[in-house]
């Protein structure tokens, strides 16, 4: 496997486990019947799906550059 391949991975499973860890936090918070705009909730919320979407993307721009195999 390749160095770009292993990386494209990396970055891709792990957006897609803070994505997991983001919609499990505010599933809890939301049943919980909190307050969702205290700062202890809104903050970790808000830099999960920044840092994710930060992920997904840097792991798109890795996979346009790992070459297609056209047979």
């Amino acid at each position: 496997m390749s160095k770009q391949k292993l990386l494209f991975l990396c970055f891709y499973l792990t957006a897609l486990t803070l994505m997991g860890i983001t919609i499990q936090f505010f599933t809890k918070i939301y049943l919980a019947g909190i307050y969702m705009n205290d700062t202890w909730v809104s903050a970790p919320l808000t830099a999960f799906i920044l840092i994710t979407i930060v992920l997904f993307i840097r792991a798109y721009l890795i996979y346009r550059k790992i070459p297609k195999d056209y047979e």
